[in-house]
């Protein structure tokens, strides 16, 4: 068990020096195995919810902050930043009470960048940012995996609320 320990802070030390802090975080949570069957600690609780504020609340920003040459590219940029966003979700360790709220996000947030992609191939055509809006707004697949996505954040909020851990997820 002793030498399992000195392997576990080896690799957080490497993951924090190479940039990977939510995974160190993992690990360190992980480090208990659930064997005193107690839940996370707050302090596990508020940096789960820091990492996934961060990834929740960037998507926003990340798409309207990129410029694109012509209207059609918006789509694959967006769709770029949903996949990336599920992508980093997918790296964190939800605790085992909010599993079910996580992985609903991480696959609405994926759905939403196939369904983007989709739109992408079909109305490579459009001419203007306000149109790609429209589409958007107009096309059923994202609406449904933008409701499942606020659907997630929902719960996820709510269970912050229970913990007293103070989160603002956008998507909500």
């Amino acid at each position: 068990m002793e030498a399992q320990v000195r392997i576990a802070a080896f690799v957080i030390a490497v993951l924090v020096l190479a940039g990977a802090g939510a995974a160190a975080f993992l690990l360190v949570r992980a480090g208990d195995g659930g064997e005193n069957g107690a839940g996370p600690s707050q302090e596990e609780l508020q940096e789960y919810f820091r990492e996934v504020r961060l990834v929740v609340n960037r998507i926003d920003d990340r798409t309207q902050g990129e410029q694109v040459q012509r209207p059609s590219e918006a789509f694959n940029v967006w769709a770029l930043v949903l996949a990336d966003s599920a992508a980093q979700l997918g790296k964190l360790m939800p605790p085992a009470e909010v599993k079910a709220a996580h992985d609903k996000l991480q696959t609405a947030l994926d759905d939403g960048a196939q369904a983007v992609g989709a739109l992408a191939q079909e109305h490579g055509d459009v001419t203007s940012l306000q149109e790609t809006q429209e589409i958007l707004n107009n096309d059923d697949a994202v609406n449904e995996a933008y409701a499942r996505a606020g659907e997630a954040c929902r719960a996820l909020e709510q269970y912050a609320q229970d913990h007293d851990v103070s989160v603002d997820l956008e998507l909500c």
